[in-house]
């Protein structure tokens, strides 16, 4: 019986096949087509891969569509959606084939001969684990032959060095279970181990050495650090009960927050500010930066990361205490179609999120509202970002790229909370009208698509209103000659929203806005605004602390 086995691989953000997972793709369907034609039976595929996105896609999923989008028999295809690295690939695999035959063919013992297909570079680390993982034969007495072929690899510097790295690597993870060939543990061995994701093998050296949990590299870095870097929060957990300092330092002063925030590792840094990481640490150098300092700081402000950059924004700014009185988070719009557009003039009325932007939207709305039980305090309930923030007051622009961002992001949690949070829809936080995208639509429509807000605060035309002609909604044939609102009656309505700011009793407040309204009320409250920051990234974040 002929199977092979297709690793899993990184995927686009558009969840397509990344440039190794397809080579490694094409290259099972190469040796799918030899192998039918040799033996006249088509083998059976195993696409080998885990690590869902947020909608829950797993590698594997879309590695079988591509098998079939390129006509291979989906009857031919099976899915192994639990494993994250090489070594559960080989278990997840071997439990999944042993399953398999149990129930298509319990009473034949036959040849097993696999072939398993990954990138030429990773053939030595997966030979070996695979060969140890699965032994000679499967639990119901079939015996394995193995065969290994490697898709060609552009980017990576295929050398004697990265065949002897991955064959020592894997030598140094799994030495441990297999005693054939045992190495001595080191320090070394044990952030690869961090590094490779292993739970198990580190629980066990913990259990054996719990002093493990103070290694330290050269830079000073600790376990923690590693498993922080690599977003692995089920690592960090085994490290913070095996009593692990949670906020020590390298060499550099940074600690675990500061890495979180530098590598954007969102549900990392909430589970260690939920277990007691400290938000006012500073790195040991000239700039002396606090984690949140790090985070603004960070020019990655790309649509694939914006997301992360604004939850890390919310997440890691420090507490108010008695001089900080109110908190006040300013959200920009997600990506709207007026973001994609070039031509301003011919009559696109209050533009919508673009498919994009609602998409980003989702996933700052999952990483916000995402709860995580912490640790080493005894408080144990579940919190989010949101939480910890705790608004009581959401403020929304009337227009319909805010109130979208609002909807796809934080409306799911004020529904939670309906005695504690309030919604205010208000025309003074809108964009100052500068094209036909700035037009709003009246409160009847407004209401028609968003039926759950309350538009009572609006007038018949709320925006600033001085067209030539009436605008109709997503009319695209007819230019619209529209006349700019001037800075002064900008600048006074602004001012008007601060005061209602303050008014508020409200000590924590979100506002879903615009670039240029939201940077006016910035500087309305005294904070420096950058001239890079002029044109703001779509879901960028910006907060605003007011002393009184």
């Amino acid at each position: 019986m002929n199977i092979l086995i297709v690793l899993g691989g990184p995927l686009n953000a558009n969840l397509t096949c990344g440039e190794w997972l397809e080579s490694r793709l094409l290259k099972a369907i190469q040796v799918y087509e030899q192998k039918k034609r040799c033996f006249g039976i088509d083998p059976l595929i195993l696409v080998s891969g885990g690590r869902p996105n947020v909608n829950g896609i797993t590698e594997s999923d879309v590695m079988n569509q591509f098998l079939i989008d390129h006509k291979i028999p989906s009857d031919c295809i099976k899915r192994e959606r639990t494993s994250r690295n090489t070594i559960e690939n080989a278990y997840c695999s071997k439990e999944f084939l042993a399953n398999y035959l149990l129930e298509t063919q319990s009473t034949v013992t036959t040849l097993l001969k696999i072939t398993v297909i990954t990138s030429d570079f990773h053939i030595p680390r997966t030979s070996l684990i695979f060969q140890k993982v699965f032994g000679n034969r499967i639990e119901n007495g079939n015996e394995i032959e193995f065969e290994f072929i490697g898709s060609k690899t552009n980017d990576y510097p295929i050398e004697e060095e990265s065949h002897l790295a991955e064959c020592l690597s894997s030598l140094a993870l799994y030495s441990r279970r297999y005693p054939t060939g045992i190495i001595e543990k080191t320090p070394k061995i044990f952030f690869q181990i961090v590094q490779d994701g292993w739970k198990k093998g580190i629980y066990d050296w913990i259990i054996t050495d719990r002093s493990c949990i103070d290694y330290r590299d050269d830079e000073g870095s600790s376990p923690l650090h590693y498993a922080v870097r690599s977003d692995k929060v089920d690592i960090i957990r085994v490290f913070l009960q095996a009593g692990c300092d949670l906020n020590v330092t390298n060499n550099y002063g940074e600690t675990p927050l500061h890495i979180a925030a530098s590598s954007l590792s969102v549900l990392s840094a909430l589970l260690l500010v939920l277990s007691g990481g400290n938000l006012l640490a500073r790195t040991r150098n000239e700039i002396s930066l606090t984690p949140y300092d790090v985070i603004i700081s960070s020019k990655e402000f790309n649509e694939k990361l914006q997301p992360k950059i604004s939850s890390l924004i919310m997440l890691l700014k420090p507490r108010q205490n008695q001089n900080e009185q109110k908190t006040i988070y300013l959200i920009n719009h997600s990506q709207s179609w007026g973001d994609l557009l070039k031509d301003q003039t011919f009559g696109a009325i209050d533009v919508h999120l673009s498919t994009n932007g609602i998409e980003l939207a989702k996933e700052f709305g999952k990483l916000l509202n995402t709860k995580i039980q912490p640790e080493l305090v005894q408080d144990k309930t579940p919190k989010s970002i949101l939480d910890l923030i705790n608004p009581s007051l959401i403020i929304s622009s009337p227009l319909t790229r805010a109130i979208q961002t609002y909807e796809q992001t934080i409306f799911s949690f004020t529904k939670e909370h309906p005695k504690t949070m309030r919604t205010l829809i208000h025309p003074w936080i809108t964009e100052k009208l500068s094209s036909t995208f700035d037009i709003g639509r009246n409160r009847d429509l407004l209401s028609q698509q968003f039926p759950v807000f309350d538009f009572s605060q609006l007038s018949d035309s709320w925006w600033y209103c001085q067209v030539s002609q009436e605008p109709s909604l997503l009319s695209f044939n007819q230019p619209l000659n529209i006349i700019p609102e001037p800075n002064f009656e900008f600048e006074k309505r602004i001012k008007d929203l601060k005061k209602l700011l303050l008014s508020q009793k409200d000590q924590s407040i979100v506002i879903f806005g615009h670039p240029k309204s939201l940077e006016e009320l910035m500087r309305t409250f005294d904070v420096i605004v950058k001239e890079e920051e002029d044109t703001w990234c779509n879901l960028k974040t910006q907060i605003i602390n007011v002393s009184l």
